[in-house]
């Protein structure tokens, strides 16, 4: 009798023994599941987060058009030109005045700067490609070339010419420059015609006006 009841409580603490373990084991493998599922923290993005810094968010949307405003070696306005898209290019509404009559050579430069008097801050004619200046050169045209334009008697000139060689965008040929169209760049008139040939620049004579073509 003595013997059963010590083999008895000895099962019974054997049998307490093993479901105390069981029940640490679950719980010691509901604490590690648990970690594995959870991110760490401080690695998830807020609801409606954009890039994150450095991570090369996308510039601003353009506007529908750009005003660039011309001036003179004197600081004197000229006009305005207006930029927008166009199937064929850039469409450049020109609304100018006080400027010499006769055929005037017109470009994109390279670099937002028009420092007068002489205007050479504006640098070389925008062109990505490196290819040599004039629409009639075969080894041309700069992105930046395109048509003369024509200045009355009065000095007034209202006209809407295309540059075929950048675009409205933020594209490689982006008449707002490099890195995606975010540099800027330079409109520039000059003081004589563009003979669309002779590199780097036509033959086109001094800079007369300059204005800044940014976004």
């Amino acid at each position: 009798m003595h013997v059963a009841r010590t083999i008895l409580i000895a099962s019974l603490a054997t049998l307490a023994l093993g479901a105390c373990g069981k029940k640490a084991e679950e719980a010691k493998a509901g604490a590690s599941g648990a970690t594995g599922t959870m991110a760490p923290t401080g690695t998830m993005a807020p609801a409606g987060a954009t890039d994150a810094p450095g991570s090369g968010s996308a510039a601003p949307a353009l506007p529908a058009a750009t005003i660039v405003q011309l001036a003179n070696a004197k600081g004197e306005s000229v006009g305005t030109a207006t930029l927008s898209t166009d199937d064929k290019g850039v469409a450049i509404a020109l609304d100018l005045k006080g400027l010499p009559p006769g055929d005037h050579a017109i470009h994109v430069h390279e670099t937002p700067k028009c420092e007068a008097p002489d205007f050479k801050s504006a640098g070389s004619h925008w062109n990505p490609h490196a290819k040599q200046h004039g629409m009639d050169n075969p080894n041309g045209p700069h992105a930046g070339d395109m048509a003369n334009i024509n200045v009355a008697a009065d000095g007034t000139a209202k006209m809407t010419i295309i540059a075929p060689g950048v675009t409205y965008d933020r594209g490689e040929h982006s008449v707002f420059g490099g890195a995606g169209g975010t540099t800027g760049t330079a409109l520039v008139i000059h003081a004589a015609a563009d003979d669309m040939k002779s590199d780097p620049a036509g033959n086109a004579g001094d800079r007369i006006a300059c204005g800044l073509i940014t976004p």
